[in-house]
């Protein structure tokens, strides 16, 4: 699991909170629709915190969660990759050996070595 997975299931039981407020404002706005025992049944559910929940009803919220999770944590690796490329990007422009686009340091200078290991971390950060 990379820090990106360990960040989005970390948020698992607030975004399953914030489910379960969006789920009860649903609700609450739907049920001039409903039969009365209902509205009564699911008004109980709709005013109940999320902490307060039995553990069944708060799996279903985290189903929900589980929905679009995968995207929070591709959001998150984009963002990471991005800010490594662009400090690789940063370090090479600090190589005070480069001319005119080539390697003067033949690519042994430190500020380059060290853009490259940026670089190794991007690709390493999506292994498991």
């Amino acid at each position: 699991m990379d820090r990106s997975e360990e960040i989005a299931n970390g948020m698992m039981e607030r975004l399953a909170a914030i489910e379960h407020l969006r789920w009860s404002q649903w609700h609450l706005h739907s049920q001039s629709t409903w039969t009365p025992d209902r509205v009564d049944r699911w008004t109980d559910l709709a005013t109940t915190l999320y902490e307060n929940l039995s553990e069944e009803l708060k799996e279903k919220d985290r189903e929900e969660v589980r929905s679009y999770l995968p995207m929070i944590v591709s959001a998150l690796r984009a963002a990471r990759d991005e800010a490594l490329e662009e400090a690789a990007k940063l370090l090479e422009k600090n190589c005070q050996c480069s001319f005119d686009g080539s390697l003067g340091c033949g690519g042994t200078c430190e500020d380059f070595q060290y853009s490259q290991s940026v670089r190794a971390l991007k690709s390493d950060a999506g292994k498991p």
